[in-house]
């Protein structure tokens, strides 16, 4: 599900690009991938994030998507003002990737789960799409932020199949994911980063 008007306006706002820029820093803390490998961005909206993320993990390939084409538009400009972040965008929705199984190293989210009305399959997309060892670095909102009295009105979100933490701890470890380090201010928010773990031979 695309962002309405108004959350387009949120996501450009300082201090939501300052907090961005602090989660990036508090996954490079959490895990670092080896070097110059391949990292995927979902739902990069303005590609706000691109920067960071290559100064922080030194992807050799740096890929993004996302659902919104207005938005993919914003960040092709940023990309041609500030070419050395060489990042490759797509217009992907999250539930069908397009990309062959084991294609990333790495895997980056900024609140784009809690978007997907099947988020059971984004979250399984993510999983195929990573390597066994790969990491999933996780931001995340839960409906206690984005659907209570206020916010229900303002903001556009799918309003069956919603994850709290224990929903997505569940599907979390189901699709193969170790969990290395997890922050949450339950019920609203979680900041999280797993290793997808081989998986064992039938």
């Amino acid at each position: 599900m695309k962002l309405n008007p108004l959350e387009r306006i949120v996501v450009e706002t300082v201090p939501r690009r300052f907090w961005q820029l602090q989660v990036v820093r508090w996954m490079a803390r959490a895990a670092m991938p080896p070097p110059g490998g391949r990292l995927l961005e979902i739902g990069c909206g303005t590609g706000h994030a691109l920067n960071w993320l290559r100064r922080a993990f030194g992807p050799q390939r740096l890929t993004a998507v996302d659902l919104d084409r207005r938005m993919l538009a914003a960040a092709a400009d940023r990309l041609r003002e500030t070419p050395r972040i060489g990042a490759a965008l797509a217009c992907a929705d999250a539930s069908r990737l397009p990309f062959a199984s084991g294609a990333f190293d790495a895997v980056v989210g900024f609140g784009f789960l809690h978007h997907v009305p099947r988020w059971q399959r984004a979250l399984a997309e993510v999983a195929r799409v990573l390597r066994p060892g790969g990491y999933y670095f996780l931001e995340e909102f839960y409906p206690a932020l984005y659907q209570n009295m206020l916010t229900r009105h303002l903001l556009v979100h799918p309003e069956e199949n919603r994850f709290v933490s224990s929903d997505l701890h569940a599907e979390w470890a189901a699709v193969g994911f170790e969990t290395l380090a997890c922050f949450e201010l339950r019920p609203f928010y979680v900041l999280a980063v797993g290793r997808l773990m081989p998986r064992k031979p039938l």
